[in-house]
């Protein structure tokens, strides 16, 4: 159990198959590991996996108002980009969604991001698009 805990402190959610345990205290335990577990992963699909190791190395607990300067500094690069996607405006989107992932190559949503521009670029969703994205597969 404690390189389960110790895996989801370096951001490893892979999950490994637990025993029970016929101790209440440890059963519990697990089961508040994998709910932790769970939780972060679900984190990680809305704020760039970086950017949750760099608070984690900060050693500071994340609070409204409390981000670094660079953590600002990534949510308005990312909020310009996406305000010029929703304007249609590809080229300025992908400049932006390209300058983050300059600074920050493992940013996930801004490589998606970068990919769903290119793909509109080639393929415009047209006017009165809602800016909703559809999937057309897994």
């Amino acid at each position: 159990m404690a390189r389960d805990v110790a895996a989801v402190g370096r951001l490893n959610f892979d999950a490994r198959p637990q025993l029970p345990s016929i101790i209440l205290e440890v059963d519990q335990l697990q089961r508040a590991v994998e709910d932790m577990r769970t939780s972060l992963r679900s984190f990680r699909k809305y704020v760039p996996a970086d950017l949750v190791a760099m608070l984690m190395a900060s050693g500071q607990e994340a609070a409204l108002g409390g981000t670094s300067p660079e953590q600002e500094d990534m949510v308005e690069k990312f909020a310009q980009a996406l305000h010029a996607c929703h304007r249609q405006e590809w080229t300025e989107a992908l400049r932006g969604f390209e300058a983050l992932l300059e600074r920050w190559p493992q940013d996930a949503p801004a490589r998606q991001m970068k990919r769903r521009c290119e793909a509109f670029r080639e393929q415009a969703p047209g006017a009165g698009w809602d800016g909703v994205h559809h999937m057309e597969s897994k």
